[in-house]
């Protein structure tokens, strides 16, 4: 009994930093293009500043991982190739809750335009403004058509070339 209670207690108040740190690993994160990644720790300090709770959720996306949300009528892409996601130039970031639960509140919540804040301070573009809404979403401001012409369809060599154009 003792020991479930600790560990209540562990999720409640640091929670959102133990999913945080499990949600940055592997390719979502790692894929990422470094000046992504970099903006995300800036984020997240800003967030921390002003006391906005956010929690990293994705990053990177294969095209196949695109093309299932593309079926599956949640992304406003037709081409899988056409996500940023898919270049690790966009990421995903939700309201941390009790116990740093992900929450995605309704689109007229304050937390999306505050987090639209947060990525207009690190420099990226905020979903939360498009006609299409996608609070969650923040992506590098650079044109998709000049990374096409440039790269083509080879994704992983944007990324390995971290994301120069």
């Amino acid at each position: 009994m003792a020991l479930a209670l600790l560990f209540i207690l562990i999720l409640y108040f640091w929670g959102k930093d133990i999913l945080s740190k499990i949600r940055k690993i592997g390719l979502s994160y790692d894929n990422l293009i470094p000046d992504m990644r970099i903006k995300c720790g800036q984020l997240e300090a800003e967030a921390e500043r002003r006391g906005i709770p956010v929690l990293f959720w994705q990053g990177w996306r294969s095209p196949e991982e695109s093309a299932a949300n593309i079926a599956a009528g949640v992304s406003f892409v037709t081409d899988p190739l056409n996500s940023y996601h898919c270049w690790g130039a966009a990421i995903d970031y939700v309201k941390a809750g009790p116990g740093g639960i992900p929450m995605w509140p309704d689109k007229t919540d304050q937390f999306w335009q505050d987090l639209a804040s947060l990525y207009d301070y690190v420099d990226l573009e905020p979903g939360a403004r498009w006609n299409n809404f996608d609070g969650a979403h923040g992506q590098m401001k650079i044109s998709m058509s000049q990374i096409r012409r440039e790269y083509g369809d080879d994704y992983q060599n944007f990324i390995n070339n971290g994301g120069a154009v």
